[in-house]
Formats: C-alpha cells, sequence, structure tokens
C-alpha cells in the first residue's frame, strides 16, 4: 500500500502559488517593458502642438499686459502668489538684455522663439531639442502669467514633460521604439490620466471636505453646477436659460460625469468598460469645448485621452494593420 506524505499537498499548493507569482510577474513585465508603438505620442505631440499654437496666437496681442514685468498683474504682486523664486519668469529676459533693446522687445523675440520651437515640435524637427525648448519657454512664461493661468497651462506643463522624458529615453528606428522606456512612460501617462479623472470625480462629489468647507456639497447632486456653467456669461456660448427649468437633464449630465471620472481606473480594467469611459469622457470634453467655449482645453484632453487609450500601443497590432492597409487586395 502507497503512503501519501502529509506534506504533499503543501508542496503541490507552494508550486502553484509560485507559477502564479512567476506568470504575474512576466505579465506585469510585458505591461510596464513591452514593445510600443511610436503611434500615441506622435498623437500627442501634434495635437499638443497644435493647441499650444492656438493658445500663443489667441495670447500674442497682449504680451505686455499678460507676461511683463508691469503688466496687469505686477511682478511683485506675482512673486508674492507663486513663490517658488528659483523658477525663472519670462521678463528675466529683459533684465540680462542690453540696454537699447527694450524689456518689450525682448520678451516678444523670446515669445517668438517659443512659438518656433513649438512649430518645430509640430513639424517633427528636431523633436528632442524642440521639446526641451519648448518645455523650457512654456514655464517661463507658465510661471510669468501664473494668475491667469487655468488647467489647460498645467496640462500643457505636464504634457510636455512626458514627451521630454520619453525622448530622452528611447531610440527609434523607424516606426517603433528600440527601447522598453516608451511603454513606460505611456503606462505613466495613463496612470496620471486615471488619477486625475478619478480625484476630479471625487472633488465633484465632496467638494466641502476634499476641495473648500465653504463650497456647496450639493452643486454636483442637484445639477446646479452644470446649470450655472452654462449660463456663466463669460463661459457660456448659447442661450441655455431653459435648462434651469430642466433640471432633470442638468442631474443626469452631472451623474453621468460624477461616475464615469470617479470611478474612470476601475472601468479601465476591462476592455468592454474602457472603451465606454474613454468615449464618455471625449464626448464630455467636446460638450465643454462647444456649450462653455473652452475649446484649447476640450481639444488638449480628447488628445491625451486618444493617445493613451485608444490608439493601439501592441507593435504587433500595429504591424499587422499596416500590412493590411498596403495589401494589394485593400
Amino acid at each position: 500500500m502507497l503512503s501519501v506524505s502529509p506534506i504533499a499537498p503543501l508542496v503541490t499548493a507552494s508550486e502553484n502559488g509560485a507559477d502564479v507569482i512567476r506568470h504575474s510577474s512576466e505579465a506585469m513585465k510585458r505591461w510596464l517593458f513591452g514593445p510600443c508603438s511610436t503611434r500615441p505620442w506622435r498623437l500627442l505631440t501634434i495635437g499638443l502642438a497644435g493647441v499650444l499654437l492656438f493658445k500663443q496666437a489667441s495670447v500674442l496681442p497682449y504680451l505686455d499686459d499678460l507676461f511683463a514685468e508691469r503688466g496687469i498683474v505686477q511682478a511683485p504682486v506675482a512673486d508674492t502668489f507663486i513663490g517658488l523664486p528659483q523658477v525663472p519668469r519670462a521678463w528675466w529676459v529683459g533684465a540680462i538684455v542690453p540696454n537699447w533693446i527694450s524689456p518689450s522687445t525682448a520678451l516678444h523675440v523670446l515669445f517668438l522663439a517659443f512659438m518656433g520651437s513649438t512649430l518645430a515640435m509640430l513639424a517633427g524637427i528636431a523633436p528632442r531639442t524642440s521639446a526641451v525648448a519648448t518645455w523650457l519657454l512654456h514655464t517661463t512664461f507658465l510661471a510669468a502669467g501664473f494668475m491667469h493661468s487655468y488647467g489647460a497651462d498645467f496640462f500643457i506643463q505636464t504634457y510636455l514633460f512626458l514627451i521630454v522624458m520619453m525622448e530622452f529615453s528611447t531610440q527609434r528606428q523607424g516606426r517603433v521604439a528600440d527601447a522598453r522606456a516608451e511603454m513606460v512612460w505611456h503606462r505613466v501617462l495613463q496612470i496620471f490620466l486615471a488619477i486625475v479623472y478619478c480625484t476630479s470625480g471625487m472633488a465633484k462629489a465632496l467638494p466641502s471636505v476634499l476641495v473648500d468647507p465653504r463650497s456647496d456639497p450639493t452643486q454636483w447632486w442637484t445639477g446646479m453646477a452644470i446649470v450655472r456653467a452654462l449660463l456663466r456669461p463669460d463661459l457660456g456660448q448659447f442661450d441655455f436659460t431653459w435648462i434651469a427649468h430642466s433640471l432633470w437633464l442638468a442631474r443626469m449630465v452631472a451623474y453621468g460625469t460624477l461616475a464615469t471620472e470617479t470611478l474612470f481606473p476601475l472601468l479601465l480594467i476591462s476592455r468592454r468598460t474602457r472603451r465606454f469611459a474613454v468615449v464618455g469622457l471625449i464626448l464630455m470634453h467636446a460638450g465643454i469645448g462647444v456649450c462653455l467655449g473652452l475649446h484649447a482645453f476640450a481639444a488638449l484632453q480628447i488628445t491625451a485621452l486618444t493617445a493613451a487609450y485608444l490608439i493601439p500601443t501592441n507593435v504587433a497590432s500595429v504591424q499587422t494593420a499596416n500590412r493590411s492597409t498596403h495589401s494589394p487586395n485593400s
């Protein structure tokens, strides 16, 4: 009669556990360090440069008012609120040029250099150099105009930083990255957006707890946040006075926003819900752009969401798509 060792089940369980850990580790390595198509980053770079050029053109006539040392918000006041004295301001250029060049002229030349580096990014000329120059110059103008900057400016700064890090972490061979670092930075972009939208949803749901105790804690639950935004005279693009009599519609939009943003990281886990969640956020930003006139912010976030979640990153999938596109029967 054969005897079974009492520790045999434990050994089997240990081996099974080791297999699970090994497979999980390999899957994590593939997810984080696998080869990555360059298409998402090209889309993000081109879209970001386009949005930035649009914003640059819109502020070009008002440089002295927005970014000069004696502009609408003068340097001593701005420095009090900003802090960070080590971060260069755009107006510093006026102090380092010769006396025969006015600070206004120097500021305009610096801004034209900013536009030039952005154009180089858009055209793919010297991608590393143009990305670094655009990021540094955007930093100086963001610091100089901090008091009148808004969300799009800070998202641009973050995306520029990620593009710079990606450019310096990878070497390219044709359409496919030659290094694993590109996928790493792609995952950083995905995680960043997931955190941003989740915290945004939580701040909307609990504003008096997470943002400001003086905030109205019910405005998103009653739909009044949507009504107030659409009826703002400085943002509203159409006559939405009728929505004050259709609060049920405002509540539906508010509930959809709260659910999609707060649950966004969880919705990304499954392929079935991922596309639904991303498309929902894209539609939300499209609505913001059309109804509130925040075109740059809407275009920026739509580009980032598309690059992060909708463009295939798997090299094999991209190569298969390319072969089918160029096949004789296509």
